[in-house]
């Protein structure tokens, strides 16, 4: 089985559309699944008592989110888990038949069907990974999301346990998951295992459009998490990924400053500041063409820019 651990904070109209949507209509065998709730009012508890199908932990919101989430992961006695963010739909019922038997790989990852990295690009598709260095360098980022890899539980649990994991929990956003795969693929090469992992590019799982931002996509702390903490806990990788490091960096800074739009909308949420788009020019050039779009955007007053995007609105309405 599979245990889905689904942390949150004060986002009931995410769990409400989770819950009423893909949860609550589940009717098979392979999922179970846990609310790990930080929540400052009961909106969200409310949801969940009116659930049958998702167990509910309350939690203090001082506590940190990685310690709520690796503690569910210890105490999961499942084969597998899978941490869904609250940002994630999923289609349960068929995505069970669409996976069936699961147990020859160690990890799943999960991706859009029309993600980039689907060659087959309109298709569901199965991918079984045989060069993992350069499975990392090009899906790292990826992994970083929430909801983007389904985990062999005892692995996971071996490697925490062990203390390999204490050097990537440092930071106070800290993407662990994929440090703990790359741990997993270098202590299987030194046992010369192989480990097994399969990408799979489904239409079943999808974003919330209830989750509007990014929870780290505040302020200096989105250049922070971006170029400061993402490059620490990279570097420090295991030896046989040496090769690919500065690749998997520059992929992810791709992937996070995303697009266009998307810097518009920082802009537009206060995160895009000249003062911060000079102290981290050297490392928004490292990504082609966004430093001279990002000093613009920078210089362009707020209020113009949503001036400029209720107009956009209006006119894409229109065109409707």
């Amino acid at each position: 089985m599979i245990q889905v651990i689904i942390p949150t904070y004060n986002r009931p109209k995410c769990i409400e559309l989770l819950l009423r949507d893909c949860i609550n209509i589940y009717q098979g065998e392979l999922f179970k699944f846990v609310l790990l709730d930080s929540s400052t009012n009961d909106d969200t508890k409310a949801l969940a008592e009116n659930s049958e199908k998702i167990e509910y932990k309350r939690f203090d919101p001082t506590v940190p989110m990685d310690d709520k989430v690796i503690g569910a992961m210890m105490d999961c006695c499942e084969e597998y888990y899978w941490l869904l963010g609250d940002g994630n739909l999923v289609d349960f019922n068929s995505f069970e038949k669409l996976i069936g038997i699961i147990s020859d790989f160690d990890v799943l990852e999960v991706d859009s069907v029309h993600s980039k990295r689907n060659t087959n690009s309109i298709q569901e598709s199965f991918e079984i990974n045989n060069d993992l260095i350069n499975y990392i360098r090009d899906r790292y980022s990826h992994l970083t999301y929430w909801g983007a890899s389904i985990v062999r539980t005892s692995s996971a649990q071996e490697l925490f346990l062990s203390g390999v994991m204490d050097k990537y929990r440092k930071d106070s956003i800290c993407w662990w998951t994929p440090a703990m795969i790359c741990e997993m693929i270098a202590s299987d090469m030194g046992n010369e295992i192989e480990t097994k992992i399969l990408s799979i590019y489904t239409k079943l799982f999808y974003s919330n459009p209830e989750k509007k931002d990014r929870s780290w996509a505040k302020g200096e702390s989105y250049f922070v998490t971006t170029f400061r903490v993402f490059d620490k806990d990279v570097f420090m990788l295991p030896e046989c990924f040496e090769a690919v490091k500065n690749d998997i960096i520059r992929i992810f800074r791709d992937d996070v400053l995303a697009n266009r739009s998307y810097l518009i909308h920082l802009k537009r949420r206060g995160v895009i500041k000249l003062k911060y788009v000079l102290k981290y020019k050297d490392d928004i050039q490292d990504i082609k063409g966004y430093f001279p779009f990002m000093f613009v955007l920078a210089c362009i007053p707020k209020p113009c820019i949503e001036i400029a995007y209720k107009i956009h609105k209006l006119l894409k309405g229109g065109r409707q």
